[in-house]
């Protein structure tokens, strides 16, 4: 994947995907401990995913959060945890890109593979999905990011927390970005601060104050919340310090004391 698909989001199973990111840098789904995922949309996306059935609503989930390939081992495979109910759900469906003993990679037909589209503000996702079925306020979203009408947006990572998105943006139109959404993002056009929104399924809509070229510098900063809990942690490891200090100066033998055991 990373030779190949180089910087492409992947949705990875199994036991691979708790190891995935040891050996790239490439961006998947889940990440494996999904009880970690702060996007509360993300579980009941992979649950469907991996579920037997649905095959069409699973690939709606995965254009949907950007993914670009899926890696799907069979009860056969040398993963010593096998996550699909049905392995081979998406045979005929989706271009084979590698197969070896009863692991596969699937190819997610899209647009250039890119985590920022161009795309009118009404096809924002607007209403919470009920579950991973109820695909009804996803559909519009996904085809506005399939429609080539609208001009495509480059999505490069700079570091672990910050990207540039370039991209041609008229009025009435947002830059969809997918990623999570949390209030530590900041989003900057021209030198000014932009908006960040989050859609109902828990991605990054962002409106940019440009009519024409835009470059739109990301970054997570943490906001409020990363502050107290950065001032929390320094100021738990004074305290640990302060204790320290003052078990070791309280335990330390007065003079007397060393008189009277030499």
């Amino acid at each position: 994947m990373d030779q190949n698909r180089h910087g492409e989001r992947a949705f990875i199973a199994g036991s691979s995907s708790f190891l995935y990111n040891v050996f790239t840098d490439n961006p998947q789904f889940q990440g494996g401990h999904i009880q970690f995922a702060t996007n509360r949309f993300v579980p009941g996306a992979v649950y469907q995913i991996q579920s037997s059935g649905g095959t069409e609503v699973s690939v709606m989930w995965l254009k949907a959060f950007g993914t670009y390939a899926i890696a799907v081992s069979g009860p056969k495979s040398t993963d010593a945890y096998n996550a699909f109910a049905n392995p081979r759900k998406f045979d005929g469906v989706l271009p084979l890109l590698w197969h070896e003993g009863d692991d596969a990679i699937y190819e997610v037909p899209s647009r250039p593979a890119s985590l920022a589209h161009v795309i009118p503000a009404a096809a924002v996702v607007q209403r919470t999905p009920i579950h991973g079925l109820d695909i009804g306020p996803v559909e519009p979203y996904v085809a506005a990011l399939e429609d080539s009408r609208f001009p495509p947006a480059t999505f490069q990572w700079k570091g672990m927390s910050e990207a540039e998105i370039r991209a041609t943006v008229e009025r009435g139109q947002v830059v969809a970005v997918q990623i999570t959404y949390d209030a530590g993002w900041e989003a900057y056009a021209n030198g000014k601060r932009q908006p960040i929104r989050p859609d109902a399924i828990g991605l990054m809509a962002i409106e940019p104050d440009c009519d024409g070229p835009c470059e739109i510098s990301l970054r997570y900063t943490g906001g409020t919340a990363g502050v107290v809990t950065r001032a929390m942690s320094v100021a738990a490891m004074l305290v640990a310090l302060a204790f320290g200090w003052l078990g070791a100066t309280r335990n330390t033998p007065k003079d007397g004391a060393h008189a009277f055991f030499s």
